[in-house]
């Protein structure tokens, strides 16, 4: 996968030729309304998840890049977002709020507001906690 600067989303398919040359190839292209800085995520069934300087979550089908979804947050998203492979999609934003968002609908489980910024991305233990950093000089445990 690559993300080039013009905030389009390529999945890139390689192919083997005669040569042995690996010649990538463009599958798909998706753009955004803003800028993406966070790497993408990938949930169940292999959709796409990805945040974006417009402040909005696009789920988008893995294999043709058609969108699934948006969910916009009220701050720009530097977070990469994470799914716990049980439906639910974690992503910090600008707004000073994490969110859990339902995968397959792209609506709000539950958000926790802090008193800052969160541009750090989310990590899940294996016993289901979320650790995330904020803006406001802490590190939180949900």
């Amino acid at each position: 996968m690559s993300i080039i600067c013009k905030s389009v989303l390529i999945l890139l398919l390689t192919r083997l030729t005669l040569s042995a040359e690996i010649i990538p190839s463009t599958v798909w292209e998706f753009e955004a309304s803003g800028k993406i800085s966070s790497s993408p995520a990938i949930g169940i069934g292999g959709v796409l998840y990805i945040g974006s300087d417009d402040g909005k979550v696009y789920s988008l089908n893995g294999q043709t890049g058609s969108l699934n979804w948006e969910f916009t947050t009220g701050g720009q998203l530097w977070s990469s977002p994470i799914s716990d492979g049980n439906g639910t999609l974690y992503i910090g934003s600008f707004d000073h709020f994490l969110y859990a968002l339902d995968e397959e609908l792209g609506e709000v489980k539950w958000k926790f507001e802090t008193e800052g910024r969160l541009a750090s991305s989310v990590s899940i233990s294996s016993a289901g906690i979320l650790f995330f950093g904020s803006y406001d000089n802490y590190v939180y445990a949900l």
